[in-house]
């Protein structure tokens, strides 16, 4: 008895949530990769630009005991990068406004105006190491423009989230276009466990 979801990407920097039901917004996520460009919503001169411009993707996952519905979306020429939302109760997201942080699982999204942080400066050696890790990674992490691949036997499932052959959950991507190492690499982002991001890149 779920309600029924509509997802769908915005130019005005928001992933928006509706009811099908009754079509009343339960939710809008505002990505980190375009929040520094929010400003030029405001611009009496303001020029067309992209924000969260790629296509959601769903689909359920088990992650330890809990079977849970995860929302994958790109920024698509809006940005580099994804984000992933946790959508099991949309009833309860309006209910639970103050626990808004926790329906966000992860985001891996940049602006292309923003530059990487310093790791350096961080004093905490696991700390530094992790933030190394992540900045190295999103070198290889482009605009993620195709369209998701619709599970056959369920429209409102994307078959790139699955169970793998190591009995973990993933979602799958390509890294898309203009990624600053230049180079096309498969994402196998997990989502479940530790929720690290595998890159396979081709050896020709």
């Amino acid at each position: 008895n779920r309600t029924p979801m509509l997802y769908v990407g915005g130019n005005d920097g928001m992933l928006h949530g509706f009811s099908a039901k009754d079509g009343k917004e339960l939710i809008a996520y505002v990505p980190r990769g375009v929040v520094s460009g929010l400003k030029d919503l405001t611009d009496k001169d303001y020029q067309h630009r992209y924000y969260v411009d790629g296509s959601p993707m769903t689909g359920d996952i088990k992650d330890g005991s809990a079977w849970k519905t995860l929302l994958v979306g790109t920024l698509g020429a809006g940005g580099r990068g994804y984000f992933v939302l946790d959508v099991t109760n949309p009833a309860g997201f309006e209910a639970t406004a103050t626990k808004a942080p926790s329906l966000v699982v992860l985001d891996r999204t940049r602006s292309t105006e923003v530059s990487a942080p310093d790791c350096t400066l961080l004093t905490d050696p696991a700390s530094q190491t992790a933030c190394t890790t992540a900045v190295t990674q999103d070198r290889d992490i482009g605009h993620i423009t195709a369209a998701p691949v619709t599970n056959s036997t369920s429209l409102l499932h994307a078959s790139q989230i699955t169970m793998l052959n190591n009995n973990r959950w993933a979602v799958v991507l390509g890294n898309g276009y203009n990624s600053a190492n230049q180079r096309p690499v498969l994402l196998v982002q997990y989502l479940d466990g530790t929720k690290e991001l595998m890159r396979i890149q081709d050896r020709k």
